[in-house]
């Protein structure tokens, strides 16, 4: 089983679900590195009583999981591997490094930025509007809307033969906007 990340940079990440259910048990924390723009994520959990869920040991137990951006004087050694003196720092269980899967857009290029608002988009902005010789505005407008619309919309194709057919499945069970599997064995309704 994996566990669906998208990136800011515009990647995709599917990350084995196994190794943070083992650094959770094992209270620790997961470090994760977008091999696209470098961006280091702690994924972990805190522990909780819970009277109605049991763990192996039939011991009352919850968990609330939370990721985070690490800070930018973040430093990997060999202390961040071992349990401090504090229950604020959890020790790293594992570093998993990912290059993800490039999301291409409609424009021919690959996502440049993600946000749970707007969605997947091409941010290169090209010049190539400028160097050309209009008739008139409206022609102008008109190419620079089409452009608009083609930037923040991903090319299906290429993304449903980029990803394997669990992932397809994860990704199409998730609502993510600008993802649009109409057509596809991965419909929802």
């Amino acid at each position: 089983m994996k566990e669906l990340r998208i990136c800011s940079c515009g990647c995709i990440h599917f990350i084995d679900s196994d190794v943070i259910e083992n650094a959770i048990t094992n209270e620790k924390n997961v470090l994760f590195i977008c091999g696209q723009c470098g961006r280091a994520t702690v994924i972990g959990a805190d522990k909780y009583a819970n009277p109605y869920m049991k763990d192996e040991n039939d011991s009352p137990v919850m968990y609330d999981m939370y990721s985070y951006e690490a800070s930018k004087n973040f430093a990997i050694d060999c202390t961040a591997f071992e349990k401090q003196g504090n229950d604020f720092h959890k020790p790293i269980y594992q570093i998993l490094y990912d290059k993800g899967h490039v999301v291409f857009m409609e424009t021919g290029y690959r996502a440049t930025n993600y946000s749970s608002c707007s969605g997947f988009s091409d941010t290169s902005y090209p010049d190539f509007l400028y160097r050309l010789s209009f008739e008139s505005a409206e022609q102008l407008r008109t190419l620079r809307d089409e452009y608009d619309s083609k930037r923040t919309s991903v090319r299906m194709n290429s993304l449903i033969r980029d990803l394997s057919d669990e992932e397809n499945e994860l990704l199409s069970k998730s609502y993510v906007k600008g993802i649009d599997y109409t057509g596809t064995k991965w419909e929802r309704r």
